[in-house]
């Protein structure tokens, strides 16, 4: 569904494929996009596709935290998420969206 001038799922998966070329992973990597500079992050997350992929901070884990936190990663890894799941959160949002189209109408917005 593309609202407005939002991007559609196809187009930010071209534009993000552009972006991140020389970061692909290699195989035996289960990430699609590896050790991405965080000075990149601002100026290329709005085209990653947060429904299809999911993003993993890399630096150091402060504290007895499991994962980086954003404010101290240097890096980030981009990682596909398992098909199943990208079609729940797809349905889930689109839901979400008429929804929200719905009570505009009754608002008459």
């Amino acid at each position: 569904m593309n609202l407005g001038n939002k991007l559609s799922y196809a187009d930010k998966e071209v534009i993000m494929d552009a972006l991140f070329a020389k970061y692909e992973s290699k195989g035996g990597f289960r990430s699609k996009y590896k050790a991405v500079p965080m000075t990149m992050y601002d100026q290329v997350k709005d085209f990653i596709d947060f429904t299809k992929y999911y993003v993993c901070f890399r630096g150091p884990r402060t504290s007895n935290s499991y994962s980086t936190l954003k404010r101290d990663a240097y890096a980030f890894d981009v990682y596909r998420r398992d098909p199943i799941y990208v079609n729940r959160i797809r349905l889930e949002r689109e839901a979400f969206y008429r929804g929200v189209e719905y009570g505009r109408k009754l608002n008459g917005n």
